[in-house]
């Protein structure tokens, strides 16, 4: 069940730039054969998988802000695996990211190593107070994520089993390429297909002489806001788990209401602009940053006023 590891091994012959928390191998043989070259960046090559830790709950994609904390874990992992890619010639290819709530499952050769990774978060599953609420809050099926864990992490899961020379890893990576292609089918026609149309329509009848070219910039513009939100919020690149941050961000004073008043089939208003006004407001404050709530300004562009 449990990995045999090795400690902070330099992935450098010079200096401490690259040096991972921790080395696993499958077992006690190959731990020793690597601990045979007295260069620690060759024991990588006889390595499973390569961990980086860090204190409980710290943010895994940006900076936090402390001393020491000047760069963001995810990227460490990043560039970790882009040199053990380098000098084990991809013999080396998983990594593991954790803050001891969320645990990530990086893998070297997906197209978007920074974006394809497996997250889970053990302190939701374990329903630990303040980790488990909201939009997305595990109910009934904790002991299933508590299963699929145990399955993703373990040491058998990073090991070739009988005449297969594939991992459970490289066999889930190759049917969860089928699956992809569904989904992102299925994602691209609910949002161009329906919610773009619907939007377009709501902006003609809110002002009807204007310029349909202007109509549809403003419509793209305000999709991929809402997109981004969505995507930050879900991935922690908004400040979500501050408390300063949640009266202001959209998932409980939007997701999270809509939510509710839908599954009752609630009536929303067509004159009032209750909704708006809550995502006006944060539009602003991502643009320029708001240090008063934990958000720092996300200028690229996007949000410009």
């Amino acid at each position: 069940m449990f990995f045999h590891r090795i400690g902070q091994q330099n992935l450098s012959p010079r200096g401490r730039e690259y040096v991972p928390d921790g080395l696993l191998f499958e077992s006690a043989e190959t731990k020793a054969k690597a601990n045979g070259f007295p260069e620690e960046w060759k024991r990588y090559e006889f390595g499973r998988a390569v961990v980086e830790s860090k204190r409980w709950a710290r943010p895994l994609d940006r900076r936090s802000g402390r001393r020491g904390e000047e760069t963001a874990p995810s990227t460490q992992m990043l560039r970790y695996l882009r040199r053990i890619d380098d000098i084990t010639g991809g013999t080396l290819r998983w990594g593991i990211l954790t803050n001891g709530s969320k645990w990530r499952l990086y893998f070297s050769g997906a197209r978007s190593v920074s974006e394809q990774f497996f997250e889970l978060d053990i302190a939701a599953i374990l329903n630990l107070p303040g980790h488990n609420e909201g939009l997305f809050a595990l109910k009934d099926d904790r002991r299933h994520w508590l299963k699929v864990f145990l399955l993703i992490f373990r040491r058998k899961a990073f090991v070739p089993a009988g005449a297969d020379p594939r991992t459970f890893h490289e066999k889930a990576l190759e049917e969860g390429k089928f699956y992809e292609e569904r989904v992102a089918e299925d994602l691209s026609n609910k949002v161009f297909g329906e919610v773009f149309p619907d939007l377009v329509r709501a902006i003609v009848k809110a002002a009807p002489d204007a310029d349909l070219q202007a109509v549809r910039e403003a419509t793209l513009i305000l999709l991929y806001r809402l997109l981004f939100i969505l995507y930050a919020e879900d991935r922690d690149l908004l400040p979500v788990k501050d408390t300063r941050y949640d009266d202001y961000g959209l998932r409980n004073k939007v997701r999270l209401d809509v939510k509710e008043r839908k599954d009752k089939n609630d009536v929303f208003s067509e004159i009032a602009a209750r909704y708006w006004g809550e995502m006006a407001d944060l539009f602003i404050a991502i643009d320029r940053g708001d240090a008063s709530i934990g958000l720092p300004p996300y200028n690229g562009g996007l949000f410009d006023q």
